[in-house]
């Protein structure tokens, strides 16, 4: 998926955590995980994340790093964010703010009762 591909291409909220963690820098799957928990995002079993991984991944919004190997001898596979993935968040970031802004200009505001 190339960066002018990504309209096409709806974030969901644990997809939009994955990617804002990967722009800190590259991780492995459980430090992903353990860093969005720390900052307050949705809690994921590894199956899930490693499943959203792969279709980030399949859409060009993240790659797939060569494993590495820990000090405890296992192999753990990286993450990097792409050009893709920056821009899939900045225009998500987008349209959050334009849903925001509707949302404080409506009249779902102001607090009316029906009597």
């Amino acid at each position: 998926m190339s960066p002018s591909d990504t309209t096409a291409r709806m974030l969901d909220e644990l997809e939009t955590h994955v990617l804002l963690v990967l722009a800190d820098g590259d991780l492995h799957g459980y430090a992903i995980a353990k860093k969005m928990e720390t900052r307050g995002g949705p809690a994921i079993y590894p199956a899930n994340l490693y499943r959203h991984l792969n279709a980030l991944a399949a859409d060009g919004l993240i790659e797939a790093l060569p494993p590495q190997i820990d000090e405890s001898g296992r192999a753990r596979k990286a993450f990097r964010m792409t050009a893709a993935g920056r821009e899939a968040v900045r225009e998500h970031g987008q349209r959050l703010r334009a849903l925001v802004e509707a949302i404080e200009s409506s009249d779902l505001q102001t607090e009316t009762r029906s009597k």
